[in-house]
Order: structure tokens, then sequence, then C-alpha cells
């Protein structure tokens, strides 16, 4: 179905990442905050932030997807509201809380 093409490699590496972190613990608001330096950080949730923006927009949701990309990289209010939630949240993993707040911002209809 995706034979030689960007989605499928896509897909392939999505796969292989989560079968190879299925054993891991996953990361923890607490990890992301004190454990990571500032750009491991800033890329771990930039790639988080760019990952959900392209499901949505993958889902036929493109309005969804650049609500996402502007709250994050526009001059939005993501950044410093996820740096407040992972410091509250320190004990919860740390994508379910990014999935909180993207969720209300840009709510999917």
């Amino acid at each position: 179905m995706f034979k030689n093409s960007f989605a499928g490699r896509y897909a392939a590496a999505l796969l292989a990442l989560a079968l190879s972190a299925s054993s891991a613990a996953a990361l923890t608001g607490e990890d992301l905050m004190t454990k990571m330096g500032e750009d491991e950080r800033n890329g771990y949730l930039t790639g988080a932030v760019e990952m959900a923006a392209f499901i949505a927009h993958q889902q036929g949701d493109p309005e969804r997807s650049s609500c996402i990309m502007d709250w994050f990289f526009g001059g939005g209010s993501g950044p410093e509201e996820i740096v407040q939630a992972l410091n509250h949240f320190k004990d919860r993993q740390a994508h379910p809380v990014l999935f909180v707040l993207m969720n209300r911002t840009c709510a999917a209809d």
C-alpha cells in the first residue's frame, strides 16, 4: 500500500519506534524537565507537537493541524503551558499531558 513512499517509510519508522519503546518506561514530566538538557527537551517537544499536527492533518483535519502548529510555533501559549503542566504533573507520562493541552486548545470536532 505504501510501497516506496514517504508515508510508507514513515509508518515503518513509527512502528519500529513503538516496538522498541514498548519495553521502556515512558518519559514523565520530571524526566523531561529535570533529567533532559534544554536542547534535548526542546527537540523532544518539537517532535511531539509536529507529530500531533501531522496526525491531525493525515486524519483530514488541516484546521486542527494548523491550530496545533500555531499554538506551539506561532507565538501561541503552547510552550509556556507545556512547561507549567510538566512541572505540575511531574509523575505523569509526558505524552498524555501534551495530548490534553493540545485538545484543550485545538479540540477535534
